[in-house]
């Protein structure tokens, strides 16, 4: 199943969530329009002749991502950081096929590190990944059933809720401009959606907000009790929304489902003999 369409109709937060609620395996195509003066693709680390970004995903993971189709963004780092020789990539880029990722079969070969592979990822991703939610002009395209080039993996991967939390986290008080209608309401309470642990590693506010979320306090009352402004722990709770370990009860559904006073009869007196 593929499908297209605006991220000005479909936000990315709406294209993330969908794929990885249905574990999704192709390749998501994001195209950025230049009109969109607040931000400019200098800023994804992407090239700015295309305006592109190719996410590569496996089972509503993320595991590669590069500035186009083309096969060698993932070399072109390897060669900025000269962690490789000139001689080593060039006998790279004649292999036809790798059996494995191509961080992994240099990890193999003792010519990358683990933490070294660890840093790639992170800009190759994450980096990219946490700064693409500032968009809201240009278009998507995914593709199902495309598979991730190896040249361009490291063998490592993150899930789509992971950089959904990642990509919300870094945005400025100015990007959220338009996430501001789908906010939680100040007076709303919040609950957690399991009472158990979830995967996620969250910051230390988001925990404090996770903690506090027992589903009587409005959100200006934890406001409060965290010492933090109301729009801070609103956008906190959109997006601990967004990877569905939270949800907002809202003041109507808090009084549709608070208990309703049950009548008390008046107890009867003692009975007393008036001698007259």
């Amino acid at each position: 199943m593929g499908f297209e369409g605006s991220l000005a109709s479909y936000s990315l937060v709406q294209v993330f969530r969908f794929l990885h609620q249905h574990r999704q395996s192709g390749l998501l195509m994001i195209s950025l329009d230049d009109s969109d003066s607040n931000h400019n693709s200098h800023n994804l680390g992407m090239n700015t002749t295309d305006h592109s970004c190719c996410i590569w995903l496996s089972y509503g993971r993320i595991v590669a991502v590069s500035d186009d189709q083309e096969i060698g963004c993932l070399l072109g780092m390897l060669s900025q950081r000269r962690w490789l020789s000139p001689a080593t990539i060039a006998r790279l880029q004649q292999f036809s096929k790798l059996d494995r990722p191509l961080g992994l079969f240099l990890k193999t070969k003792g010519i990358l590190q683990a933490e070294q592979i660890k840093l790639l990822f992170h800009a190759q991703v994450l980096q990219r990944i946490g700064t693409l939610f500032k968009y809201q002009l240009g278009s998507f395209n995914f593709l199902e059933g495309v598979e991730a080039p190896v040249m361009e993996m490291t063998g490592l991967s993150i899930s789509l809720a992971e950089a959904l939390l990642l990509g919300l986290r870094v945005l400025r008080d100015r990007d959220w401009a338009t996430f501001e209608d789908k906010l939680p309401r100040s007076t709303s309470a919040l609950a957690r959606c399991e009472t158990q642990t979830h995967p996620f590693v969250l910051d230390s506010l988001e925990r404090k907000v996770w903690d506090t979320a027992s589903g009587s306090l409005s959100i200006v009352e934890q406001a409060k009790l965290l010492n933090k402004p109301v729009g801070c722990i609103q956008q906190i709770a959109y997006r601990l929304i967004i990877i569905e370990i939270l949800k907002e009860i809202t003041a109507e559904e808090r009084l549709a489902i608070a208990p309703s006073p049950q009548f008390q009869p008046t107890p009867p007196q003692p009975f007393q003999m008036m001698i007259a």
